[in-house]
């Protein structure tokens, strides 16, 4: 599986050293992606302005700033950054039955023997009957409100810090 992360682990010369914080460039532009909103919600070949590690506008064929560092992202994905806050060690059905009762959970990859395997698991949990929004609702938006950071992070929306995930593929 291959991702950046803005904190943008591009793979190109002027890929910031240590994600928005880098302060060597001020603003970023991300074009034509697939935009995974929210657990709830997508957008195609979408825009994204970034600056100063904050989400300025989303949208289809957005002008960016003289001096933006664009990344051309058609045929990749963004997530929002998946926070990792409460541990996963229920068996894969126990998350399907969790969602389907209306219990608000989180998961996360803390305390696993294996990092490696916590996308393993997740899958095994989607197979289970886990339904793929609920999964990202689960990495995003959920330990984000548990923290009282769902204002600033969780999902890409305008003026929210720009903490997400680019796929080349769907995730799960």
């Amino acid at each position: 599986m291959t991702f950046l992360s803005l904190n943008l682990y591009a793979q190109q010369d002027n890929a910031p050293v240590v994600g928005v914080s880098d302060k060597r460039i001020e603003i970023y532009g991300l074009k034509n992606a697939r935009v995974v909103v929210d657990y709830q919600s997508t957008i195609e070949n979408t825009d994204i302005l970034v600056s100063d590690g904050r989400i300025e506008r989303i949208g289809q064929g957005l002008v960016f700033p003289k001096g933006t560092i664009i990344y051309d992202l058609k045929g990749k994905t963004v997530y929002p950054s998946f926070i990792d806050i409460k541990h996963y060690e229920m068996a894969p059905a126990n998350l399907s039955f969790l969602s389907k009762a209306g219990i608000v959970f989180a998961v996360t990859s803390s305390g696993l023997e294996h990092r490696s395997d916590f996308l393993t698991n997740l899958r095994k949990a989607i197979k289970y009957g886990l339904p793929e929004n609920e999964a990202l609702k689960a990495l995003t938006y959920t330990p984000a409100s548990m923290i009282g950071a769902s204002d600033m992070i969780g999902a890409i929306k305008e003026k929210m810090i720009a903490n997400f995930l680019i796929y080349l593929r769907e995730y799960f």
